[in-house]
């Protein structure tokens, strides 16, 4: 039996990764302006991912063009040559990073819900699962925040919940999603916690095992709930360095990407492109000033 291989998002290929950030644009941009905030957490989620500088590139040219590609080609397109579990983690990261950049503003708007809708259709999410993964992504800000541990009982409800409602729980592991965990990936997500076992390499064979089956998972990562004060907060360190580490990467590619829009601009002739040119340098500009003058967030 051939061994089974199942890709992180940052793993893709790059021509998937682009589309997936250029859904992922349409929220920053729905309300018809560049919102700087909505940029700088859409920024984090690049960096989270790897999105490489040529294709950083043609994902701004594909924000400021009027006529963009359309959004049921840009979905069917995204999940080409993909396995049925990278499927899933593509589905449910997608919806995750979505709902990241809609609340970044701290402003609800009709367009916003009416993309948020169209997405959760185009990607077969139900509002069961929809409901889930807003849920996570508060604990999550939770055990940024306050550091609150996960426990016992809320651990095997969650997985037990995800399980319920059609969540894989190798969609939930690759896209950084357990209970109290944080979006920390294959880093400092389980195989982080792994680190702290002292045989790492066994271990998280085991823990991948068992959630690759979706079955006993939950015994997979008991210990954890039964961790000491000690380890708790060494998870909570890999937390926070993880996420200080991807805001560090999202404010370089944000100014590396400046660069490349000034040497445009300086070899542009045509009045309606050195426009569009000086639109997404202003536009990259608030975006660099807010990474800098804002901490990391959970994403």
């Amino acid at each position: 039996m051939g061994k089974l291989t199942i890709r992180p998002l940052e793993k893709l290929p790059s021509k998937i990764k682009l589309d997936y950030c250029k859904l992922l644009s349409l929220m920053v941009i729905v309300d018809g302006e560049i919102n700087q905030l909505k940029m700088a957490a859409f920024y984090r989620l690049i960096a989270n991912i790897k999105l490489p500088s040529g294709k950083r590139e043609n994902l701004i040219d594909f924000i400021f063009s009027e006529n963009k590609e359309n959004i049921k080609l840009l979905a069917n397109s995204v999940l080409t040559d993909l396995s049925d579990q990278e499927r899933n983690i593509l589905r449910f990261s997608l919806i995750k990073d979505l709902l990241i950049i809609k609340e970044a503003d701290y402003v609800e708007t009709k367009e916003e819900n009416q993309l948020l809708d169209e997405m959760i259709i185009l990607f077969e999410i139900t509002r069961e699962q929809l409901q889930f993964i807003e849920e996570e992504l508060k604990k999550d800000e939770d055990f940024y925040h306050e550091g609150e541990g996960p426990k016992r009982s809320l651990v095997k409800s969650t997985l037990a919940k995800a399980s319920a409602i059609g969540i894989p729980l190798t969609a939930l592991y690759f896209s950084g999603s357990f209970r109290g965990l944080g979006p920390l990936g294959l880093i400092t997500g389980i195989m982080g916690i792994g680190r702290l076992k002292g045989n790492k390499k066994s271990y998280l064979s085991g823990i991948l095992f068992t959630i690759l089956l979706g079955f006993g998972s939950y015994y997979g990562i008991k210990w954890l709930i039964h961790t000491k004060d000690r380890r708790e907060l060494r998870i909570i360190s890999l937390y926070k360095d993880k996420m200080s580490e991807i805001h560090k990467k999202a404010l370089y590619y944000a100014e590396v990407d400046l660069q490349t829009i000034i040497d445009r601009i300086d070899q542009q002739e045509a009045t309606d492109k050195l426009i569009t040119l000086q639109e997404i340098k202003e536009a990259l500009e608030k975006t660099i000033g807010t990474l800098r003058h804002t901490k990391p967030k959970a994403i």
